[in-house]
């Protein structure tokens, strides 16, 4: 399956209150440059389609089917995730991670700032606040949205 329509299922199957907005992937290409980051392609692509996307029934499916994963509720403003990650470094977090979203515990999910830097493969990392630590998925942002 074309990594665009993985975004795309994912935003239709999970997502609410879908906000498009064009400008966010200018937010994106301005964080990259000011931050030498580069951002995966699929990221950019679901944060152009929908902006701040929250997928509440997520956690419904998990719980469910009694699934051992993380829920992903809120992908965050792309001009909000600097300053929002600073406040979880501020009470705990490892530095050298940019969290992109949250599940509904308040847990981030996030991207190895040095591996933005590189522009390569670029994984997600959770920060679990309650045990203080990051717990490493070694999936790409693509293979993580498909689980």
């Amino acid at each position: 399956m074309e990594k665009c329509q993985i975004i795309d299922n994912f935003i239709e199957r999970w997502g609410s209150n879908v906000n498009r907005n064009e400008e966010s992937i200018n937010k994106i290409l301005i964080m990259e440059k000011e931050q030498n980051y580069v951002f995966p392609d699929e990221y950019k692509y679901l944060i152009k389609k929908s902006f701040e996307l929250y997928c509440p029934n997520l956690l419904d499916f998990i719980a469910d089917n009694d699934i051992d994963l993380f829920d992903v509720q809120n992908f965050s403003d792309p001009m909000k995730i600097k300053v929002e990650t600073d406040a979880y470094v501020s009470a705990g977090m490892p530095d050298g991670y940019l969290g992109f979203a949250n599940d509904c515990m308040g847990n981030l999910f996030c991207f190895k700032i040095e591996e933005l830097k590189q522009g390569i493969n670029q994984k997600v990392y959770i920060y679990d606040h309650d045990f203080n630590k990051i717990i490493h998925t070694n999936k790409l942002f693509i293979d993580w949205i498909k689980d």
